[in-house]
């Protein structure tokens, strides 16, 4: 395993790096300023991580580093090694040596009962190409949406939405097991039931509630009963911009239908009253309804992965 990566080291890949930009929508600055801040900077940092291992692998002479990390709560959370590989490195363009690559890769480093996640940009074609036959499945192919935040998200106080509190949480436990999305990566994937799914969006929304997320806004009824949210994150800096993400979403439609767009609209005005110039959001390409909903609101799509698993 390889301890360290260097600036110098990451640049000899950098045309493969730049798939991973997910501020590409940024468009006021240098296109060289923003992959430093957006993509080089924090890939090193995510990189040298106490948390990131790195394996390389030479198949006919072609070098292939593979960086992937442990998931520690959804390792505690499913009671089986989880991992996500965060960047596949490579310079050459034969989809059939990296294939090799993957195989080797799998083979050194996936323990009996351990699962692993790979989120591929579309872009890299021969990365996708290359995993094909190696055991991995296709879970979701997820769109990456973004808007700029201007004076007409400064709309507040929509009726019956207030922010979210631990006695919430039984409630909205239920209405995002009642309102799953049969499309979203743990309900995709084959490694888990549909009951582990279930479960696996309810503990996420009360872990939201508890502080994962920065901001749970929920929609209540006549009797001040919730039954829908949406969580979102506090803005990062990205250079001289400020970006916040929408974390997850779920409203019962059979009481009110409408109110994901009222949540929606709340939170912008949220995140801009925390200086965000930006909001971004991800959702599966086949979840139509939340398409919808993101397009009537201004969204407009920047990016598209496409998210494997495997579970040996």
């Amino acid at each position: 395993m390889i301890e360290k990566i260097t600036e110098e080291n990451l640049l000899i890949y950098k045309k493969r790096i730049s798939f991973y930009n997910n501020y590409s929508f940024i468009r006021e600055i240098d296109s060289e300023v923003l992959f430093k801040a957006a993509v080089l900077e924090p890939a090193i940092q995510n990189i040298n991580d106490e948390s990131c291992h790195i394996i390389e692998i030479i198949i006919e002479k072609c070098k292939h580093l593979f960086v992937f990390k442990k998931q520690l709560w959804e390792s505690d959370y499913f009671g089986f090694s989880c991992f996500s590989v965060e960047y596949v490195l490579f310079t050459h363009d034969d989809y059939k040596i990296l294939h090799k690559a993957l195989n080797a890769f799998i083979e050194s480093s996936l323990q009996p009962n351990s699962y692993l996640t790979i989120n591929v940009p579309t872009e890299d074609t021969i990365l996708i190409q290359a995993l094909g036959f190696t055991g991995f499945v296709l879970v979701e192919t997820r769109l990456n949406y973004f808007i700029k935040l201007n004076q007409n998200h400064d709309l507040q106080n929509i009726g019956n939405i207030k922010e979210a509190g631990l006695e919430d949480i039984p409630y909205l436990r239920a209405v995002a097991m009642k309102m799953k999305n049969k499309y979203d990566r743990v309900h995709a994937d084959p490694a888990f039931s549909e009951e582990e799914a279930d479960q696996y969006l309810a503990k996420f929304v009360e872990e939201s509630i508890k502080g994962f997320a920065d901001i749970v806004l929920k929609v209540v009824n006549d009797k001040d009963i919730p039954f829908g949210f949406l969580a979102g994150n506090n803005p990062i800096k990205i250079s001289e911009f400020y970006v916040s993400k929408l974390v997850l979403a779920a409203v019962d439609s059979f009481i009110q239908k409408g109110r994901l767009f009222d949540l929606l609209t709340e939170m912008m005005y949220r995140v801009k009253s925390k200086k965000a110039d930006y909001l971004t959001t991800i959702t599966q390409a086949a979840n139509f309804p939340a398409i919808r909903v993101w397009e009537k609101s201004g969204f407009s799509l920047f990016k598209v992965t496409h998210l494997f698993s495997i579970k040996k």
